[in-house]
């Protein structure tokens, strides 16, 4: 028995615990429903309490093997020198965007919650946040530039409300050197449950937009 045990603590600890997007300013409507407060991809809605997580994300791995649309392949890929928590965040150069298809079926009142900042950018250069409730119309939630890392919330509106096709997308418009880029970090997704039904991630989730 000790034998065993031994050996079960050995093994515990060995394992340990749009292609051709044209960049505008602007979203294709303003912002509506915006109420500025300052784990893994694919993580099951949380049903246990009125309130939880539909979505989390913490760009430690590969943008496409956790169901990202990406504007330009050579940038799918994080860099661990720009984390706001962790080792790594998503870093987004160029004219360029990243965008997640997030289910909120069963959930109402939805709020986005993210880290973000900008290196190196000129007047007039920013990152964009968005979100859709089709994919279609969308709906601007900030534009910033600020160079150091700031934590921003945002409550949707009801069009974001038990939807299975709920998208939201950073975009940039650094032209120009290599060195220019937005960093994103710590998404959240969160909800109030309406029901205890799961939301399965839509089966078009990891394809860009045509």
């Amino acid at each position: 028995m000790k034998v065993m045990v031994k050996l079960f603590i050995m093994v515990f600890c060995a394992t340990g615990s749009d292609a051709s997007f044209a960049f505008a300013a602007d979203f294709n409507t303003p912002a509506k429903g915006v109420k500025s407060l300052s784990r893994d991809v694919n993580e099951p809605n949380q049903t246990g309490g009125p309130s939880g997580a539909i979505f989390k994300e913490d760009f430690e791995d590969r943008l496409t093997d956790r169901g990202w649309a990406i504007s330009n392949g050579d940038y799918d890929y994080v860099w661990d020198a720009t984390a706001y928590e962790g080792k790594k965040s998503v870093k987004i150069k160029y004219v360029s965007w990243i965008q997640r298809t997030v289910s909120t079926e069963g959930y109402k009142d939805i709020k986005v919650k993210y880290a973000r900042k900008v290196t190196n950018f000129d007047e007039g250069e920013e990152l964009v946040t968005g979100w859709s409730p089709d994919g279609t119309t969308w709906n601007n939630l900030e534009k910033a530039a600020d160079p150091n890392w700031a934590v921003k919330e945002f409550a949707l509106g009801p069009e974001a409300d038990n939807n299975i096709s709920l998208r939201i997308k950073f975009k940039t418009n650094a032209r120009g050197e290599a060195d220019k880029y937005a960093s994103v970090d710590a998404l959240e997704i969160t909800g109030t449950a309406t029901s205890a039904k799961p939301a399965p991630a839509p089966a078009e989730s990891n394809k860009p937009e045509k």
